[in-house]
C-alpha cells in the first residue's frame, strides 16, 4: 500500500510537470515573432582618423536607421573592442524589423564610409576609418585646446573664418561656434 502510494504521487506529479511544459511550449510557440528578440551584432577592430590611431576616449556609435542601436569608447588607442573571448566590443542591438538594414558607423559625429548589413549573431573584426575629424583643425586626431584657441581667433576676426568651424549651422562662425568646441574639448557637450 505504501508503494502504491508513492507512485501514485509519482505520476500526479509528473502529469503537473507535463502539463506545465506542454502549456509553457504552447505559449511560446503561439508568440508573436516581435516578442522573440534577436540575437545583438557585436564588432572589434582598428580605427584610425587620417593616418593616427583613434585615442583612447573616441566614442564610436553604432545606427540603424535613425536610431542608435550601440555604442564603444576607445580604450586603447587605435583600436576598439577586444577578440579575447570575454573582451568588451562593440554591441548592436536590434529588432526583428531591423534584419538586413544598414548598420551605420560614426567616430564621433562623423560617418564611417563603410556600412554593415545587420545581421543577427554576427561577430566580425571591421576595421574603421575616417579622413579627418570635424573640429580637429591642427589633424592630430582629436580636438584639443588648439582647436578651440583656432575657433576663439575666428570669431575675434585674428584669422581668417573657416565655414568647417560653423558647429551651430547658422552660415558663419560665431561665439556659438566658439562655445560649441569649448564645451565639447571639456565633455559637457558629446558631440560637434
Amino acid at each position: 500500500m505504501i508503494f502504491h502510494n508513492f507512485t501514485l504521487k509519482r505520476l500526479n506529479i509528473s502529469i503537473i510537470a507535463l502539463i506545465l511544459i506542454f502549456g509553457i511550449l504552447t505559449a511560446t510557440a503561439s508568440a508573436d515573432s516581435e516578442t522573440i528578440p534577436t540575437f545583438p551584432c557585436e564588432y572589434s577592430g582598428s580605427v584610425t582618423i587620417g593616418d593616427i590611431p583613434a585615442p583612447a576616449g573616441t566614442i564610436i556609435r553604432a545606427f540603424i536607421g535613425e536610431e542608435e542601436a550601440g555604442r564603444i569608447t576607445v580604450t586603447d588607442a587605435g583600436f576598439y573592442g577586444g577578440v579575447g573571448l570575454f573582451d568588451n566590443r562593440l554591441l548592436v542591438e536590434g529588432d526583428a524589423d531591423a534584419a538586413s538594414q544598414e548598420i551605420i558607423f560614426k567616430i564621433w559625429s562623423n560617418n564611417v564610409s563603410e556600412t554593415l548589413v545587420y545581421q543577427p549573431g554576427d561577430s566580425r573584426t571591421f576595421d574603421l576609418h575616417i579622413a579627418e575629424l570635424e573640429g580637429d583643425f591642427n589633424t592630430n586626431a582629436f580636438v584639443d585646446i588648439g582647436d578651440v584657441s583656432k575657433v576663439a581667433y575666428m570669431v575675434a576676426d585674428k584669422i581668417e573664418p573657416e565655414i568647417s568651424a560653423d558647429f551651430n549651422g547658422n552660415g558663419e562662425v560665431d561665439i556659438g561656434d566658439a562655445s560649441k568646441i569649448a564645451y565639447f574639448f571639456v565633455r559637457n557637450v558629446e558631440f560637434l
